[in-house]
């Protein structure tokens, strides 16, 4: 954070015990994050906590539905896919443990619901193709890609969006 010449403010925390008082917050957003949250359900009760009524938490995360992530979070141990984002032009110092513990809708909602956030939205959407360095595998990806957007096989699409809110707010 410290070399981010974009922030403002900046502060290292402990997302399962956030140094915030209660209802400070009316957004908190998780840019690829909830993926390596080791106790998820933990973190999204702090989130609840520090979320003035009507808050409201956005997050992005990979979808565990989709098949190379539910492949790589079945068959690959937690250090296997550290080293594997290394691989993929990862610095070491952004490759972190991944847990998967809410990253399906199914997940999401459960844990909503324990900490008393409604869910506004769950959506699942694909990104750009990340097979780029072998053109058939590219095309295959691309092909793969289009026939996610039919709304049947939406389940299966690269990633999750999630919009939550503390009950009582208005429109969120």
């Amino acid at each position: 954070m410290r070399r981010n010449a974009s922030l403002a403010a900046a502060c290292v925390a402990n997302g399962e015990a956030l140094p915030f008082a209660d209802r400070s917050f009316d957004l908190v957003t998780a840019n690829m994050v909830v993926e390596h949250l080791p106790q998820p359900l933990l973190v999204f009760k702090e989130v609840a906590r520090v979320l003035r009524k009507g808050g409201v938490f956005v997050f992005l995360t990979p979808n565990r539905g989709h098949p190379a992530v539910w492949l790589a979070s079945v068959l690959l141990g937690r250090s296997t896919r550290s080293w594997l984002a290394v691989a993929i032009e990862r610095r070491d110092q952004e490759a972190f443990p991944t847990f998967y513990g809410a990253n399906t809708p199914r997940q999401v909602r459960q844990i909503a619901a324990a900490v008393a956030l409604e869910v506004c939205r769950l959506e699942t959407f694909s990104s750009w193709p990340l097979i780029r360095d072998f053109a058939p595998l590219t095309v295959l990806e691309c092909l793969w890609i289009r026939a996610l957007a039919r709304p049947a096989l939406a389940p299966l699409r690269s990633n999750l969006l999630g919009r939550l809110r503390v009950a009582g707010g208005g429109i969120a």
